[in-house]
C-alpha cells in the first residue's frame, strides 16, 4: 500500500468520525487522541472502543454508524463535490493559522482557494438584527479592506456578516486581480445554504474566495455550532472588528476569543440608545480600539494606503449638493434613528418641510429607512 493510500484511509477515517451523529469538536478531539484514525474507527465499529470522556450511549450509537460509513470512500465523495478535506494538525498552513487555539478543529472542509491564508486577514462581525447604519458600515469596511488586498473573514450570517462579505465581493468584482479574497466560516455542512438569503453569496465566495467548515456535508446548523464557529473566525483574523452587537450578541464571543489570543479587537461606535450597538459600545468602554472606517483598521495592521486615507475622508460629512433644509434635517438626525415626528421636534421645522427634506435625503442615499425609523447612511 502506498503512502497516498495510507493518507486516503486516514482522511476517510477522520471524515467518518466527523460524520457521527452527536459528535462535537471536543468529542472528535478525544477520538483523535486514541490512536491512528483508521484503527480507532475499526475499534469503534467492532464495539471495542471505551473511553471515560465519551458517553457510553453515544459510543454504542456510533458503532453502527461507523460500520456503514467506513464502507464508503468519503474523501472521494467530497472531492467529487468540490470539497477538500484537511487534517489541521498535519497541514502547516492550517496549523500556523490556527496556532492560537487550545481547541483547534481536527478536520476542516474547504471549498475555494486556501491561498487566501496568505493575505492579511481581518474579521468583520456583528449582529444578525443589524440596522441600516450597521449594514452600511459593514459593507463599506468589507469593500475598502478587500480593495486593498485584505481577506475579509466572517461567518456568512445575515446582517453584519453578510453585509461585510457582500462589500468584499463588490471589490472583488471591480478588481478581482488584486482584491482580497473573502473567507467565510460557516456553522453547517458546505452543501447547506444557510441562511437561505445568503445562498448565492455562499456560492460566490466558494468560487473566488475560501469557504470552510468543521462540519461534514449534510450537517444542519445548530445553536452551539455558531459559537464553536466563532473561535475559528477569531483565530484566523489578525484584527477583529465588531460593527454592531447587542448586549449579549454572539459577536462578543468572537471578540473575547480574539482578545484571549492576543489579537487586536476594534469596535464601531454606535448611537448610545441603539440596542444593536450596546455590545460594540461596551467593548469600546472596556478598551477596544475605535473603528470609524477602513483607515483605522489599516493603521491597526500597520499598513498605510492612499486609498484608505481617501476612504476615511469620504466616510464623514454629507453629500455636497444638499439643500440647506436637507442639511438641517440631516444634522438633526445625526446617527440616532428617528421617526418623522422626532425629526420635527429635533429640527424645530414644520412637518411638511421635514417630509420634503427627508425625501431629498432618501433620494441621494444619505438616509435609509428601517422598521419605521429613518437612519443616517454611510456615503
Amino acid at each position: 500500500m502506498t503512502r497516498n493510500d495510507d493518507d486516503q484511509r486516514r482522511l476517510d477515517a477522520l471524515v467518518v468520525m466527523a460524520s457521527l451523529e452527536g459528535i462535537t469538536p471536543a468529542r472528535l478531539r478525544t477520538l483523535a487522541t486514541l490512536g491512528d484514525p483508521t484503527a480507532v474507527v475499526d475499534r469503534l465499529a467492532r464495539r471495542r472502543l471505551h473511553h471515560g470522556a465519551l458517553p457510553r450511549g453515544a459510543v454504542e450509537q456510533w458503532a453502527g454508524q461507523a460500520v456503514d460509513l467506513r464502507r464508503r470512500s468519503l474523501v472521494d465523495e467530497y472531492r467529487a463535490a468540490g470539497v477538500q478535506v484537511v487534517e489541521v494538525a498535519a497541514d502547516p498552513r492550517w496549523g500556523a493559522a490556527l496556532a492560537t487555539l487550545e481547541d483547534p478543529p481536527v478536520v476542516l472542509f474547504c471549498r475555494g482557494e486556501v491561498t487566501a491564508l496568505e493575505h492579511r486577514r481581518v474579521a468583520v462581525v456583528g449582529t444578525r438584527a443589524a440596522t441600516a447604519y450597521g449594514r452600511e458600515v459593514a459593507g463599506s469596511l468589507g469593500r475598502d479592506l478587500a480593495g486593498e488586498g485584505v481577506a475579509v473573514v466572517s461567518g456568512l450570517a445575515k446582517g453584519i456578516d453578510a453585509a461585510a462579505h457582500r462589500g468584499a465581493m463588490v471589490a472583488h468584482h471591480g478588481d478581482g486581480g488584486s482584491a482580497g479574497p473573502p473567507v467565510a466560516v460557516v456553522a453547517n455542512g458546505l452543501d447547506i445554504g444557510y441562511p437561505a438569503d445568503s445562498r448565492r453569496l455562499q456560492v460566490d465566495i466558494g468560487r473566488c474566495g475560501l469557504l470552510l467548515s468543521e462540519h461534514p456535508l449534510g450537517r444542519r446548523p445548530a445553536p452551539w455550532q455558531f459559537l464553536a464557529r466563532n473561535r475559528i473566525i477569531a483565530a484566523l483574523a489578525e484584527v477583529v472588528v465588531v460593527v454592531e452587537s447587542h448586549e449579549r450578541g454572539g459577536a462578543l464571543s468572537t471578540a473575547e476569543r480574539a482578545a484571549a489570543a492576543g489579537r487586536t479587537v476594534m469596535a464601531v461606535p454606535g448611537p448610545v440608545r441603539s440596542a444593536a450597538s450596546a455590545g460594540a459600545n461596551a467593548l469600546l468602554a472596556d478598551g477596544a480600539e475605535v473603528c470609524r472606517h477602513a483607515h483605522d483598521v489599516f493603521v491597526a495592521l500597520g499598513l498605510t494606503t492612499s486609498a484608505a486615507a481617501a476612504a476615511a475622508d469620504a466616510a464623514v460629512g454629507a453629500p455636497g449638493d444638499l439643500s440647506s433644509t436637507g442639511r438641517v434635517v440631516l444634522d438633526a438626525l445625526g446617527w440616532e434613528p428617528a421617526t418623522l415626528d422626532q425629526l420635527v421636534l429635533r429640527s424645530a421645522l414644520p412637518l411638511a418641510t421635514v417630509a420634503v427634506a427627508v425625501e431629498e435625503l432618501l433620494s441621494c442615499g444619505a438616509v435609509a429607512t428601517s422598521g419605521g425609523f429613518y437612519e443616517r447612511a454611510a456615503p
